[in-house]
């Protein structure tokens, strides 16, 4: 009877051993198994944020990826062209991209009349004339007469540079004002070029037409 408890104590305590081992084994698993499930989440996240962000944590830079496309700038297209209108364009662009933008020429437009390859600025209005305007602008006589009057409407940088107090970045000025507005209708609208006010005018204002 004594062995039989003797006997019956041992297994209880082999028992009670084996079932602590196992809690042991459980927690452990358990505790291993969250931490791969902690860096799995960990690496999904980082995943899903792409090679961009995770390069711009490392650095500290920004991430600026999304500026690549490159400025903008708007421009109003009219006078004799298929689709006049106000359009968006790319940083740099010249004439000929806007006239592109409105759809081309139209059949009565003069094709020669503007500089295509000139370039264009956020604001610009650039007006494309008919045959017929830019003959009445005087586009097919000389820039300057026997009189030595020189046409704002088809002088180039170097005619521009004889009149008083015109240098070489005005007459470009002048130029560049001209080919956006599609000519001068008077020779007085040459004060709405920059740099020339109504003193440089009254210099030049008996040696300029705009025909």
């Amino acid at each position: 009877m004594k062995d039989r408890k003797v006997q019956t104590q041992r297994q209880g305590r082999w028992v009670r051993a084996w079932v602590r081992t196992l809690l042991a084994v459980i927690l452990f698993t358990g505790t291993a198994g969250c931490g791969s499930a902690e860096t799995l989440v960990v690496e999904e996240a980082e995943t899903a944020a792409g090679p961009e962000t995770a390069a711009a944590e490392e650095t500290g830079l920004p991430d600026t990826s999304e500026d690549d496309a490159g400025k903008r700038i708007c421009v109003f297209v009219c006078g004799a062209v298929r689709e006049p209108g106000v359009y968006e364009l790319p940083e740099g662009s010249r004439v000929r991209d806007a006239l592109a933008a409105a759809g081309g020429f139209r059949e009565d437009a003069d094709r020669e009349y503007v500089n295509l390859a000139g370039p264009v600025a956020d604001g610009d209005q650039i007006r494309l004339p008919t045959e017929e305007e830019a003959a009445a602008a005087g586009n097919l006589t000389g820039a300057a007469d026997q009189a030595g009057i020189v046409n704002i409407n088809t002088a180039d940088a170097g005619e521009l540079m004889t009149l008083p107090g015109i240098g070489e970045t005005r007459a470009e000025e002048i130029i560049r004002y001209r080919t956006r507005q599609g000519g001068f209708a008077s020779p007085e609208e040459i004060m709405n070029v920059s740099g020339i006010g109504e003193a440089s005018y009254e210099k030049i204002r008996d040696r300029i037409t705009a025909r």
